[in-house]
């Protein structure tokens, strides 16, 4: 290959790549807001009731963070498994699913506009679920 054609086709290579960084970067993360009624945990996390952000990255592996709007409280969902929306029909809405034993609500499930649901916790045991619907 001559040198010409060489650095010809490395500067269009480049120039794609410079065009496809953006474009990830714009995909980036959801943000939704929830305001939980009630004391609960993220496993054995406490968090007081209050306003709350779940953020969510896309692309590759997704990943979700839970934040308070103070930002002095924070943490990384890890998805157990994904849920499938079926048993929740096609809710345009997002929600969290609490596990609720005795005074204990455990953040279980997460779950998002237009997606399937992330379990992020699974109790064990008889329990009942608190539904909190996100704007």
């Amino acid at each position: 290959m001559k040198p010409r054609s060489l650095a010809t086709l490395v500067a269009v290579g480049l120039a794609v790549l410079a065009l496809a960084v953006p474009v990830f970067a714009q995909s980036g993360a959801r943000e939704i807001v929830t305001k939980v009624p009630f004391d609960f945990s993220v496993g054995d996390k406490p968090f007081p009731a209050g306003s709350y952000k779940i953020v969510h990255r896309v692309g590759g592996m997704p990943e979700l963070q839970l934040r308070s709007e103070d930002g002095k409280a924070s943490a990384s969902l890890s998805a157990v498994t994904r849920l499938a929306r079926q048993h929740m029909g096609d809710a345009p809405h997002a929600s969290l699913v609490f596990d609720t034993a005795g005074s204990k609500n455990i953040l279980s499930e997460v779950w998002l506009p237009g997606e399937d649901g992330f379990l992020v916790h699974g109790s064990e045991g008889p329990h009942e679920h608190a539904i909190v619907e996100m704007k």
